[in-house]
């Protein structure tokens, strides 16, 4: 049965016939979600757990930009759409940023994106410089405060949690120019006052002119000792000035930086389209899959990057200003997480070889939790799909459960809740998958 379904998903699309697709070998199990009010077909949408649920907006789908949205009560097992009063104008690749204000109201900020469709050059009116906050409480949208950011997509967000502040960073203008601004969203008054921080942002997402295929940097804010915080972001595509030959990531000591480059002499080779994903109870981001920087690497599965590799932020020390060298030992830098390794799987790249995923994959979903990073969809040479699961305590790939699970889609929207599971949902989908549903699933460790 998995050949004829892998034959289904492949009908008609270019297949590497040298690639075999590997079977699942039953880790998990997927199963459909209720089909009323779910999300549907869509991409470059905001998707995102807020309180015990999961709340889906905007995107893009055959027909454009959405403009709607949809909630699932994790607790009743169900969708329910969300009100359109005061909700944001249709947009795609918006920022959002999961909050709580100063009564731990969960709450969802969303702010710019774009509501074109096509490469913002042809329609630079169409970039936003507005948004909106869902308060999951009361099932309810506020627009956002003005004087904030200027008119951008791509952005990063991020959310302090101990000092209540949400962040925008970078993106991209209406030219599709690098914005080299971060902004401070303060929920300690009310209604939430904007300020921007000091220092040019030193990141900026890719300027492909795909429209939706280059997902935002990776972008958190982590506690430290000492000071409010600091914002850390990842960008495996690489900077226009190193013209894409390594990722790089940079952190931010709150309130006043300043902005601080990685070890570049550690960093891993640059890739388009790998999946970055925080890591919260180990403080690190993990970067796994991608394609070298070529516009497509068709079923050449040479093109495709098949490691996971791990940034470690700095521990800065509170009394010294914040440089590389002043770093703790062993942070600040890259690492590859491989299957054996002394310390937990992760350890110094020369000590290891790349770790295999069984399926090398481009452009697909991730989500962390808490012991291990999950991966589903997106593109790879023999068009196989279906997920993969790296366990943190084996430091080892195990395929999931084929039946059920995603199926190859580009930028499928992936979260994890505890006790629920991973639900994963919508994704730009080729034309030889038009005529299928696509379904909402979840997957169960």
């Amino acid at each position: 049965m998995r050949v004829l379904a892998v034959a289904a998903l492949c009908a008609g699309c270019n297949v590497n016939p040298a690639f075999t697709c590997p079977a699942g070998d039953g880790l998990g199990s997927w199963e459909q979600l209720p089909a009323e009010h779910q999300p549907g077909a869509r991409y470059a949408a905001v998707a995102a757990v807020v309180g015990d649920d999961v709340v889906v907006f905007g995107g893009m789908d055959a027909t454009g930009v959405r403009g709607d949205g949809t909630r699932y009560l994790t607790a009743q097992a169900r969708w329910t759409p969300l009100p359109m009063e005061n909700a944001p104008a249709p947009r795609a690749e918006a920022t959002f940023v999961v909050a709580q204000d100063a009564l731990n109201t969960p709450l969802l900020v969303v702010f710019g994106g774009q509501k074109a469709g096509v490469d913002v050059a042809a329609a630079p009116d169409a970039v936003l410089d507005n948004g909106a906050i869902y308060d999951a409480s009361v099932d309810r949208w506020t627009p956002l405060p003005s004087g904030g950011p200027s008119a951008r997509y791509r952005a990063a967000g991020a959310f302090n949690r101990p000092a209540r502040r949400a962040y925008v960073v970078g993106g991209l203008g209406p030219d599709g120019a690098p914005r080299k601004d971060a902004w401070e969203l303060d929920f300690n008054v009310s209604p939430p006052r904007w300020a921007m921080l000091a220092g040019e942002v030193p990141l900026a997402p890719p300027r492909d002119a795909r429209p939706f295929m280059a997902p935002p940097l990776g972008a958190a804010v982590l506690p430290r000792t000492g000071s409010p915080g600091q914002i850390v972001l990842v960008a495996p595509h690489g900077t226009p000035e190193s013209n894409g030959v390594q990722a790089r990531a940079a952190t931010y000591v709150l309130p006043l930086g300043p902005w601080v480059m990685d070890l570049v002499q550690t960093a891993p080779p640059a890739r388009v389209g790998a999946a970055v994903t925080l890591a919260d109870n180990l403080g690190v981001f993990f970067v796994q899959g991608g394609h070298v920087p070529r516009p497509d690497p068709g079923a050449d599965a040479q093109l495709f990057v098949d490691d996971l590799v791990v940034f470690i932020p700095p521990e800065p020390d509170p009394e010294a200003p914040l440089t590389p060298a002043r770093s703790a030992p062993g942070t600040n830098q890259w690492v590859t997480a491989c299957a054996s390794g002394p310390d937990g799987g992760v350890v110094e790249q020369s000590q290891c070889a790349a770790a295999s995923v069984s399926v090398p994959r481009a452009f697909h979903g991730a989500t962390w939790t808490g012991d291990g990073l999950l991966v589903a969809g997106g593109v790879d040479p023999g068009s196989c799909g279906g997920a993969a699961f790296w366990d943190l305590a084996t430091r080892s790939w195990r395929r999931t459960t084929f039946l059920q699970s995603p199926a190859r889609t580009r930028l499928p929207m992936l979260v994890f809740l505890e006790d629920v599971g991973a639900l994963a949902f919508g994704g730009h989908r080729p034309a030889s998958l038009a005529g299928q549903p696509a379904a909402a699933v979840r997957w169960m460790p």
